[in-house]
């Protein structure tokens, strides 16, 4: 990109002299060229960042570019773009970024024919950890990558405030003796951490709870290896659960443990997490049973995905389970009853229902959404019926599903409701309906009805802002991005 077209201004845009777009004070590219930067989180891993492009319009934008620290403190390098002299690279952003802070982004996989010299890349980044805001590393069946725990043993990074790891204990043979390096990191070195991302292959290895006492979000992940997310002692994940600042927690993993061992047998009361506000489930049905047992008084919204809901403990005295009496957003994404396609037990699922109602029964928002041949609410559940279950402070409903239910089911559902519901679904439901106007006419007298678009979000704010330029909402092996299960995918063409 050698040039851009020679804009103007015209009297007519700004009751002033045309002005070309080249030739605007260096104060006000400055802010343009901010502003274009903060758009880099809409790339996953862009090959051209926009502030090289930015420096390679013409002479002029060049000069200005490199005469701003801010535009220069994000370097990614991403193994699954082969760059050339990435060291190089580096060593300019950390040069033209003056003493601004910097977020710091490493990936590496063996599949991408990751070179060792890549390696002195975060040696590198090592050198100015005074500037560090936040630092991603991942790294995904690489034997280098172990050496590099050894460099973070002592490290002081006093204004990092975001942490991201993964992989690197996640290799067969990786000796526990580790385990206290990253304790001493975020423990002693990291006074403002607040926002920890791991896989289970590292957090389970934490000799203790002290390194996370003090943060607030902590997203954990599923480890490189199977067989390394089993491996850990359940009272650190007990405590793990129970950090006193903890107020978004998301986890994304198969533990495969049974908690009902953990609470039950030695009659140890309810998990205590006072802070908490999100929590997020995903692909792991042991750890529904934290719901169980679990006091949060401050939970707004609650997120199950992919997990299958039979799996719950039936047994558990409903009585002794807490309501969370501040919820908002109750959301059952892609979720079924069981493993087998053959119709679950009715006397189970109805147990199922009474403890998810128990649960949920204070929200103003449901989230039903499914890409499955049958949603676990098309299995027999009857968690919507409001002769059965009350839901005194339900304001909207939301329905997204590859198979939508009947438009009468819709209107005996809701017209049962003792106050009017916002209900929602994709534009393209509404126009199946349509077909149907007398039966539609009748559902716009029981509810508010409300459409959305194939692509928009069913929640707002599911998870607290990153903070930063990239992409770290993805699950770490790529299987999904959680931003995007909230999309409605609208239903199944046939």
């Amino acid at each position: 990109m050698a040039c851009v077209p020679h804009t103007t201004f015209t009297k007519q845009s700004y009751h002033g002299p045309a002005v070309s777009i080249l030739d605007l004070p260096p104060e006000i590219q400055c802010n343009i060229f901010i502003f274009a930067h903060r758009d880099n989180s809409k790339t996953r891993a862009p090959r051209f960042p926009v502030e090289v492009i930015l420096s390679h319009v013409c002479s002029a934008w060049r000069r200005t570019a490199l005469k701003l620290p801010t535009l220069w403190t994000a370097f990614k390098f991403d193994s699954r773009l082969r760059v050339p002299d990435p060291a190089q690279k580096l060593e300019e952003y950390l040069s033209r970024s003056g003493t601004q802070l910097l977020e710091l982004y490493f990936s590496f996989s063996s599949y991408d024919n990751c070179q060792l010299r890549d390696f002195a890349l975060v040696e590198t980044a090592i050198l100015h950890t005074r500037r560090w805001h936040r630092f991603t590393l991942h790294s995904h069946w690489l034997y280098p990558a172990l050496d590099l725990i050894n460099r973070f043993d002592k490290l002081y990074v006093p204004k990092l405030e975001y942490f991201a790891l993964s992989g690197l204990l996640a290799t067969t043979g990786v000796s526990s003796r580790n385990v206290p390096i990253i304790d001493q990191l975020i423990l002693t070195g990291a006074p403002r951490l607040y926002s920890v991302r791991m896989d289970t292959g590292i957090l389970f290895r934490l000799n203790s709870l002290l390194p996370l006492l003090n943060i607030t979000t902590l997203a954990i992940q599923g480890a490189a290896r199977y067989g390394d997310s089993c491996r850990f002692r359940s009272d650190i994940f007990r405590s793990l659960l129970m950090i006193p600042n903890l107020t978004h927690l998301s986890i994304d993993s198969r533990i495969c443990f049974d908690f009902t061992s953990i609470f039950s047998t030695a009659n140890i009361p309810p998990l205590k997490m006072p802070s908490l506000r999100t929590l997020r489930i995903s692909q792991d049905d042991f750890l529904l049973d934290i719901l169980l047992y679990f006091d949060a008084p401050l939970l707004e919204t609650l997120v199950l995905h992919k997990v299958y809901l039979g799996r719950v403990d039936t047994s558990r005295d409903i009585d002794e389970i807490n309501t969370l009496v501040q919820l908002e957003t109750f959301a059952l994404l892609d979720c079924r009853y069981n493993y087998e396609c053959s119709a679950p037990n009715q006397n189970t699922l109805k147990r199922v229902d009474r403890i998810l109602h128990k649960i949920a029964n204070c929200a103003t928002h449901i989230i039903i959404s499914s890409q499955c041949n049958r949603a676990f609410i098309q299995e027999g559940s009857t968690l919507l019926d409001f002769n059965r279950y009350e839901w005194p402070r339900l304001q909207r409903i939301t329905l997204d599903l590859a198979w939508s239910y009947s438009l009468m089911h819709n209107i005996r559902m809701l017209e049962r409701s003792p106050h009017l519901i916002n209900f929602r679904v994709v534009e393209a439901v509404l126009e199946q309906w349509a077909r149907h106007p007398d039966a539609l006419t009748t559902l716009k007298k029981v509810c508010i009805l409300d459409t959305m678009k194939v692509g928009d979000s069913m929640i707002e704010e599911p998870w607290p802002g990153s903070g930063g330029l990239f992409q770290e909402n993805e699950d770490l092996q790529n299987k999904f991005i959680w931003n995007e299960t909230f999309h409605a995918k609208g239903p199944t063409k046939r």
